[in-house]
Parts: structure tokens; sequence; C-alpha cells
């Protein structure tokens, strides 16, 4: 209850800084509780490029998620453009055609802005999403915005299915947060 609530105000607090700053201070904190990052359930691995590549071959799509999952819109221009850039490069180079999807990561009104949206774009990708819950208008007005329904790894196929027939009943709304500096 209490611990819990705790660290859903630390990481929304966090979420609000620098990107940077952001992974000092969760370094600072692993060292001073002596919590190791690096250590994940067997279910929850990343996939090897090999697993990607034969997703890929079966007509998934395959997007990027950054490089190192910071928030782009909490980093400088500069490294923000690289990271989009380097993604996209290690994808293509991987799978041998060009990446055309971006994935922001963390995904909501404060990780992505016009600048984000602009590297994306000048990135060669073709559209990108949020994790803004919500459907999109036809015709798109932003396709570096585009809002996503979250599908969540504990979610049965009954509730999968009904969000897809009914999205705006069963979906979730987004916390929107007003230092959000971006229309989407």
């Amino acid at each position: 209850g209490l611990r819990r609530a705790l660290a859903g105000t630390v990481l929304k607090n966090v979420k609000s800084i620098d990107a940077m700053k952001q992974e000092a201070m969760i370094e600072r904190l692993e060292q001073e509780w002596h919590m190791t990052s690096n250590v994940r359930p067997d279910d929850c691995r990343p996939m090897t490029w090999d697993q990607v590549r034969e997703m890929h071959a079966a007509g998934f799509d395959i997007g990027s998620h950054g490089v190192y999952h910071r928030m782009l819109a909490k980093l400088s221009g500069g490294l923000m453009a690289d990271e989009v850039r380097q993604s996209k490069a290690t994808l293509d180079r991987e799978l041998g055609v060009p990446a055309t999807l971006m994935s922001y990561p963390v995904g909501g009104d404060r990780a992505f802005d016009e600048g984000v949206m602009n590297a994306t774009r000048d990135a060669g990708f073709d559209l990108a999403v949020c994790y803004i819950c919500g459907t999109n208008p036809r015709p798109v007005s932003n396709r570096y915005a585009l809002l996503r329904l979250p599908v969540e790894r504990m979610m049965g196929l009954g509730w999968f299915a009904a969000m897809l027939a009914l999205p705006s009943l069963v979906s979730y709304p987004t916390a929107h947060h007003p230092s959000a500096h971006h229309e989407p």
C-alpha cells in the first residue's frame, strides 16, 4: 500500500526531469538501496536479434523503441536526435529493410514533443505512436503522434476483443500532465 504509493509518486516525479538526471538518480538509488536493475524474470528477457528477424520474416512489423529507453523529450536536442537516428540505423542494419515505425519510449505526453516528432520524421520513420490511449481520426492529423490502445501483458483475449470492438468504453484514460509542451 504505502510503499507502492511512494514508488508511484517517485516515478511520476522522475519523469519530469532531464533524462540524464533520471539515469543518475536511478543509479544512485540502486547503489544506496543495494538494488540491481539488470535482474529480470526469465519470461521478461529482451529478444535476440535472431528472434526479432524471425518475427519480421513471419510478417510482424518491427519498429524502434529507442536505444536506451530514454524519454526523448527529456534529452538535449543533439542527444535526442542521435538516439532516434541510431535506433533506426540499427534496425535497418539488423533487419535488412528500412524501419518505418517509432514507438516513443515511456510514450506519455511528457515523453515526446515537436522536436522529437521532427527528429523522428527526419530520421526516416514514416509514423510514430505514443502511449496515450485512444483511437485516431481518419484521415490522421499527425502521423508522428498516433494514439494507441494499450495492450498489457496480462490482458486476456476477451478484454482484448472488447477493447477492439468498443475502445472508448473498455480502454482506460491516460493521465495528462499540464507541463507537457506539445499537442498530439
